[in-house]
């Protein structure tokens, strides 16, 4: 909408200023406002919102006023600026691919040297492509219109049709191996997680535990299982030790009662509120609390759950709490890594994971607030990794499998090895 406004004005030279002193101030305010952006924007930033502005204004202050004889006009005119401005589209188009397929067969982000050798790849193809695809079109006399428009019907319809014939053929996924089919079909998520009964997706105005959700026996000897869908995943192991066990679980909804900044949406905050009371009121022998504990503001989620793990001391002071820190986590997900890496479901394999050290530094964090309150801590990272490497495949009697069906959630087989890790420590 700012550049439609903007072609107006400057079609119609409705804005009014001639003056080279007040474009000066204004196309200079403009390109300051882009170096802001560039070099001051990072991920933290939010967009979009109000800081969106300050680009788009930028840009527009620019074409409106950065006109002949302005010191603006004169850095864009520059011929090195110009040279990058030619080839400015190509470099955008060319980018996107090269590096989202390093990323796909890297396990880390790109180095300050590998950023550079892949930039200069873009820009040679950006002035190939410039050179030998973008001069010859904007040559009229080199295709017709009719020719223009019947070249790209065809390369339209030719990957409309490779699209579709992957779609009906699931991906091609007869190229694969026996193994790697295998791998791929753990994306289905393999373990019962009791969906809409136990695990809630918390939809505006349905909230509703059913009945098979709790155990009607002594509660002395019962366990609650109390976080989000990584405690859903985490119930297909647990069932398999114990038939007592009541699962209160929710999509996105970490066990964090609503302190220190914490705010969840309103159904999840009902969510926790229920289980809270539910701890109060009936006092479970054991309590488990599980989480993708990274995925929120850190100091907010620390200063939550030292919260909930006093109200669960004070409200049920004979219950044994046992805290369970982050599982391991793969980008983009572990089938994904374990396809790329060629693992074989044959045998017991541990994989380098890139996020590891984030994920230990907040485990230890977490294990030192369950300390300060006096409560069991249980690392998966301690089970399942062997410093920076983690298990990707496990073996369950006798038979080896994946550890997770995406970025973290755990498979059966990898809920399996976490349920006798944790129990271990029960008893």
């Amino acid at each position: 909408m700012a550049g439609s406004i903007t072609a107006v004005l400057v079609s119609k030279n409705l804005y009014g200023y001639d003056a080279v002193k007040l474009k000066n101030p204004l196309s200079i305010t403009g390109f300051a406002l882009l170096v802001i952006s560039i070099f001051y924007f990072d991920k933290t930033t939010p967009f979009p919102s109000f800081y969106t502005l300050m680009p788009i204004l930028g840009t527009v202050l620019i074409i409106m006023f950065g006109t002949e004889k302005t010191i603006v006009a004169r850095i864009f005119s520059f011929k090195p600026v110009v040279g990058i401005g030619l080839i400015s589209f190509s470099a955008y188009l060319w980018h996107q691919p090269i590096f989202a397929f390093y990323r796909h067969h890297s396990d880390l982000e790109p180095a300050l040297a590998e950023m550079l050798s892949l930039t200069g790849m873009v820009l040679i193809l950006a002035i190939l492509t410039w050179k030998f695809i973008e001069q010859p079109f904007r040559n009229k006399g080199f295709l017709t219109r009719k020719q223009i428009f019947s070249i790209a019907f065809a390369i339209s319809l030719g990957f409309i049709s490779f699209g579709l014939v992957g779609y009906y053929n699931n991906g091609f996924l007869n190229r694969l191996s026996e193994n790697d089919k295998q791998i791929n079909d753990y994306r289905k998520h393999n373990g019962d997680w009791r969906t809409e009964s136990c695990f809630l997706w918390l939809l505006p105005g349905k909230f509703s535990f059913s009945p098979e959700c709790f155990d009607h026996g002594n509660q002395a000897e019962s366990i609650l299982l109390w976080g989000d869908s990584h405690a859903a995943a985490l119930y297909t192991g647990i069932r398999k030790k114990t038939s007592k066990i009541t699962q209160l679980t929710g999509a996105g909804c970490p066990p964090l009662l609503n302190h220190g900044g914490f705010e969840p949406r309103k159904e999840c905050a009902e969510a926790n509120t229920f289980a809270s009371e539910f701890v109060r009121d009936k006092k479970p022998g054991t309590i488990f609390l599980h989480a993708v504990w990274n995925e929120h503001d850190e100091t907010q989620m620390l200063n939550s759950l030292d919260h909930t793990l006093r109200y669960i001391k004070t409200a049920s002071p004979d219950s044994k709490v046992f805290l369970i820190g982050p599982v391991p986590q793969w980008k983009p997900t572990l089938p994904d890594y374990a396809l790329r890496k060629h693992v074989s479901l044959a045998r017991e394999t541990y994989l380098k994971m890139p996020m590891y050290q984030k994920l230990r530094a907040l485990d230890i964090k977490i294990q030192r607030l369950s300390m300060e309150n006096n409560i069991s801590y249980i690392s998966p990272l301690t089970r399942m990794c062997k410093n920076d490497e983690c298990l990707v495949v496990g073996k369950v009697n006798a038979k080896f499998g994946l550890t997770a069906v995406d970025y973290g959630h755990l498979s059966e087989e990898g809920a399996d090895i976490l349920a006798e890790y944790i129990f271990s420590f029960k008893h």
